[in-house]
């Protein structure tokens, strides 16, 4: 998350890798959304995915499975209660700047 011209990090790591992908990419973006719940109030969230199913879901309201369905339903109701906005842009793995993070150790 840049802050205020400053860079803020957090990693999650999943422990059921049975979910379907889908799901265990939504999750990091909820947790991540509570993570930084003080900082978000009030402002303009900026989602960089590399999962067009994850982009389709933010932007539509939801999607077909129960599971993904629950973690995005968490996402929304933190938007609201937190009063910020979500905007999401599809990147290419590669290209993803959000995405190092996520493929390094900490």
């Amino acid at each position: 998350m840049r802050l205020g011209g400053h860079t803020l990090n957090c990693r999650d790591y999943g422990l059921d890798n049975s979910q379907h992908i889908n799901v265990l990419e939504a999750q990091p973006l909820l947790h991540s959304l509570l993570f930084f719940r003080e900082h978000l109030t009030s402002s303009r969230v900026d989602v960089h995915t590399d999962n067009r199913v994850l982009k389709s879901a933010l932007e539509n309201g939801g999607c077909r499975s129960s599971a993904g369905s629950g973690v995005l339903k968490d996402i929304f109701l933190s938007r609201r209660e937190h009063n910020f906005s979500l905007d999401v842009y599809f990147f290419w793995t590669g290209e993803n700047p959000a995405d190092l993070l996520s493929r390094s150790r900490s």
